[in-house]
């Protein structure tokens, strides 16, 4: 253990060279039975420098001051749960669509048993990548070598067509982050009480690791693969509903989105979101500082039979009470502000509601359907112009 303890603690004091108040939140040692569990669940060991981590520090609870840049370390718990999600080994149906870089160092499968993730980043629209350790390479590769994995269906996927191997071990890969850290090239920001660690500023790290590590003409021709990918599926599917709006200028799509539940008109394109039950996507705009502003849009299918003229009044009287509540409370200035209108655009009723404290303002725009709810939600850097343009613009399509 001594050499992964050296290694982590060297990693540790880099971060702590950036700002000596780093947030550093980790949890207390897994111990060998928790370890033991694990192993006995999965039916294989783990790899000997992923237990000597662990059994220094636990990974990580639910912070927003993530340790490895814009990545969280699970606990051992976390590991066991999303490897034994990964359904058997399944041999990918367009196998130069999952290409590894270096090419033949991972398998072009879409699931595999032993991609082990130990790190996890969680973005838009439900969207994760997972740094896993990989036990079965390809004839390319290395038993243990760190790798990039995303879920999908709550499965291990290569779906964002970026696999590349990240570092040969979990020690090399900490080893070079920790040397970013030192060459002072890094890019890190504390606002209020959030801290922002990036390699290269408003990128995540694996893209900026991708960039780095994998050439170019391989790259452009993964896009290539992507694009082709992408332009064969069918263009509709059979939906709850779709809506159609405009955007705000310089809003932009924030990853990739599909679906069979519901689907969004923007400008001449369709874009479809991405669960069954409760389907989301995030639109952006970059305003400048490392910040962003945030458009969140959703379609949640509910088993309510009221009319959706009820359905509304009862949004109202829910925020109503939770404004109440922060009343009482000394230094809470809660906004609370609503309007309801019956049958609009199609939809049964619309009700725009906000919501918040100075500061963190939430204004939200509900289309209400029987058993549908459509939401639009902005965060307080969306402009009440900008919100109008919403609002004016949307239509049912079906």
């Amino acid at each position: 253990m001594s050499k992964m303890k050296d290694i982590w603690a060297n990693y540790i004091d880099a971060l702590k060279s950036l700002n000596k108040d780093f947030p550093i939140e980790l949890k207390k040692p897994a111990s060998p039975e928790k370890i033991e569990d694990a192993e006995h669940a999965l039916k294989f060991d783990l790899p000997q420098d992923l237990k000597d981590l662990y059994q220094i520090n636990n990974g990580q609870g639910l912070t927003p001051d993530l340790i490895l840049f814009d990545f969280r370390l699970m606990t051992i718990k976390e590991i066991r749960e999303n490897t034994l999600k990964a359904e058997d080994d399944v041999l990918a149906e367009e196998p130069d669509y999952y290409q590894s870089f270096p090419v033949g160092t991972v398998k072009p499968k879409r699931n595999h048993h032993k991609w082990i993730p130990f790190a996890q980043r969680e973005a838009g629209n439900h969207k994760t990548t997972y740094l896993a350790l990989d036990m079965d390479p390809g004839p390319n590769g290395k038993v243990g070598q760190v790798i990039t994995a995303y879920p999908s269906d709550n499965h291990i996927d290569f779906r964002s067509n970026k696999c590349f191997v990240v570092a040969a071990s979990l020690g090399e890969f900490l080893q070079m982050l920790t040397s970013k850290l030192e060459s002072g090239t890094v890019h890190y920001k504390q606002k209020d009480w959030k801290h922002k660690l990036r390699l290269v500023k408003k990128e995540s790290m694996v893209d900026s690791l991708y960039k780095e590590l994998v050439p170019e003409d391989f790259r452009q021709k993964q896009e290539e693969i992507q694009r082709a990918y992408e332009s064969s599926k069918p263009k509709y599917r059979n939906t709850a509903f779709g809506v159609e709006f405009q955007l705000p200028e310089n809003f932009y799509l924030n990853g990739n989105v599909d679906s069979t539940a519901a689907r969004v008109k923007v400008g001449d394109q369709f874009e479809y979101l991405d669960e069954k039950q409760t389907a989301m996507v995030s639109l952006t705009k970059d305003i400048g500082d490392d910040e962003e502003a945030m458009l969140s849009i959703s379609i949640n299918q509910s088993q309510q039979s009221a009319p959706p003229a009820e359905q509304a009044k009862g949004l109202v009287a829910l925020y109503e009470q939770q404004s109440a509540a922060y009343a009482n409370i000394p230094g809470m200035d809660f906004t609370l502000d609503h309007e309801v209108k019956e049958s609009h655009e199609g939809f049964g009723a619309y009700m725009y509601l906000k919501q918040g404290m100075a500061g963190t303002v939430t204004k939200t725009l509900y289309y209400i359907e029987p058993s549908s709810m459509l939401s639009i939600s902005a965060d307080n850097h969306v402009s009440d112009e900008e919100l109008e343009t919403i609002i004016n613009s949307v239509k049912r399509l079906n």
